[in-house]
């Protein structure tokens, strides 16, 4: 079994109807309209990490860097309200990315971030007020620090240099040599995610297109607006009033599969890869406030 179809089988086992169903009637209405749309991944349009500014070397890093490290823009503040990370006028990923950005090409060299102190302060200097400090700087460490980002970067490379596309092998690669970056996640969604990018930014949507689909709150809040997916009572409770479900919980499990499962649907019924669908759906800025599900994770 490949790992694709295993991420699948894993959907279907966590897939609960009575907490999250899929409309397949809302399906079939939206695989018509996505047979009329171009077939090419628009990560690079989602991440924005401007390779035009790094050689395709230094772009695969950033990438890594910045894919580990998007999760998470929420935390409740101290009399228990939830409060969104803002930084220099932009929200959430697009102003972590922007702090990323400056702090990188003053170093030119990702490797150089070294001799900064990779600490809580240098986190908050770079980044300002970003929720979940710990996690954050276990994961920039690990990257900078523990000696695996010459070997992930050099065989990524090597494959869209040579126009081979990945495969959820290569998930599985990424998130066994980056454990605290990108494992410990049986839906791999950074790590299928970094491979979007780097494949729509530096090569072809075509070499992302034996991915598996991602399972994050995006994607669900997306479909869920779309009346793809219908939360059901007490999911829908949670979400519409901003409670954190618990990673792990049957309430998370469900509404990632069932996010899984129809853009899977979705792709078979259109005959297009689930990286399109994928990038599709995120291109909908329609929906951008749309309420996601909360949950504290490093998965998404």
């Amino acid at each position: 079994m490949t790992t694709e179809c295993f991420i699948i089988e894993q959907a279907e086992k966590d897939f609960d109807p009575c907490l999250v169903d899929i409309s397949h009637d809302a399906i079939c209405i939206f695989s018509d309209f996505l047979h009329k749309q171009s077939n090419k991944s628009v990560w690079a349009e989602f991440v924005n990490y401007g390779s035009h500014h790094l050689d395709k070397r230094s772009a695969i890093m950033f990438g890594i860097l910045s894919v580990a490290l998007s999760y998470q823009f929420w935390s409740y503040d101290s009399e228990g309200k939830i409060t969104h990370y803002h930084h220099n006028g932009e929200d959430g990923s697009k102003g972590m990315l922007q702090a990323l950005k400056r702090e990188w090409l003053q170093h030119s060299h990702p490797l150089n971030l070294m001799n900064a102190p990779l600490d809580d302060v240098w986190v908050r200097s770079v980044f300002g007020d970003i929720p979940n400090i710990d996690s954050r700087v276990r994961i920039i460490t690990e990257i900078i620090c523990d000696g695996y980002l010459d070997g992930i970067t050099d065989y990524l490379l090597e494959r869209i240099n040579n126009s081979i596309p990945y495969t959820m092998d290569d998930a599985l690669k990424v998130s066994t040599m980056l454990p605290k970056s990108y494992g410990g996640d049986k839906y791999f969604n950074k790590a299928i995610m970094l491979l979007t990018v780097i494949a729509s930014t530096l090569g072809s949507d075509t070499l992302s297109s034996s991915l598996a689909p991602q399972a994050d709150d995006n994607i669900a809040r997306i479909l869920r607006a779309m009346d793809i997916l219908i939360y059901q009572d007490p999911i829908s409770r949670l979400v519409d009033s901003r409670t954190s479900i618990e990673p792990n919980s049957n309430h998370e499990l469900a509404i990632r599969a069932s996010s899984v499962l129809a853009c899977d649907l979705i792709a078979q019924k259109s005959e297009v890869p689930t990286d399109s669908v994928d990038g599709l759906l995120r291109r909908c800025n329609s929906f951008n406030k749309e309420i996601k599900h909360l949950t504290a994770t490093t998965h998404y």
